[in-house]
C-alpha cells in the first residue's frame, strides 16, 4: 500500500478551497487539541495512535470531521459527566442561510406544481370536450331531441365522414 505524506505548504494550498490560510495554519497549531482527533486517537489502537503528523489529523478532520464551512461565531461543544455516563453539550449560533434556500425552494415547488397544475387542467379540457363529443354524438345518434328544430350540424358532418 503506497503511503501518501502530505507537506505543509500543499496541506495549506489543499485547504483553501474550505478555510483560509490563517485558518489552516491555527488548524495545525492546536490540532491536538481538537475534540474530533481526541475521539479519533481514542479510537485508534495504541501503536498508531501518535503516529500521524499535524497535516495527517487535520485531513481527517477534513474528510471525515464536521465540515469545515460550517463555522459559527458561537460554537460551544463540550462533554461533562453525570453519574457514571457521559453527556455533551453543543451550543451553535450565527447567521441563518436557511431563508434563502427555503426561498428557492419553496419557488421550485410552486413552479413545478404550476406546470403541474396547467397540465391536468389541460388535460381535464381536452377529455371533458371529448366526453362532450362523444355523449352529443351518440344522443344524436339515437335520436334524442332536447331542442326541437335546433342542431348545431356535428351530426350531419359527423354522419357525412362516412358517407363518402
Amino acid at each position: 500500500m503506497q503511503e501518501t505524506i502530505v507537506q505543509p505548504e500543499s496541506f495549506v494550498q489543499g485547504l483553501s478551497d474550505y478555510v483560509s490560510k490563517e485558518d489552516a495554519v491555527n488548524t495545525q497549531k492546536t490540532i491536538h487539541q481538537d475534540a474530533f482527533i481526541r475521539g479519533l486517537k481514542e479510537r485508534l489502537p495504541a501503536e498508531t495512535r501518535d503516529t500521524f503528523t499535524a497535516e495527517q489529523l487535520a485531513s481527517l478532520k477534513l474528510a471525515f470531521g464536521t465540515r469545515p464551512w460550517s463555522k459559527h461565531p458561537v460554537d460551544v461543544r463540550t462533554t461533562f459527566k453525570f453519574f457514571r455516563s457521559r453527556y455533551y453539550f453543543v451550543m451553535v449560533a450565527g447567521k441563518g442561510h436557511a431563508d434563502e434556500q427555503k426561498r428557492t425552494s419553496e419557488l421550485s415547488l410552486f413552479a413545478k406544481a404550476f406546470v403541474k397544475g396547467s397540465l391536468m387542467l389541460i388535460w381535464f379540457t381536452v377529455a371533458s370536450i371529448l366526453l362532450t363529443f362523444c355523449l352529443y354524438i351518440l344522443k344524436s345518434a339515437l335520436n334524442i331531441d332536447f331542442f326541437p328544430d335546433f342542431s348545431f350540424g356535428i351530426w350531419d358532418w359527423f354522419q357525412s365522414l362516412f358517407d363518402r
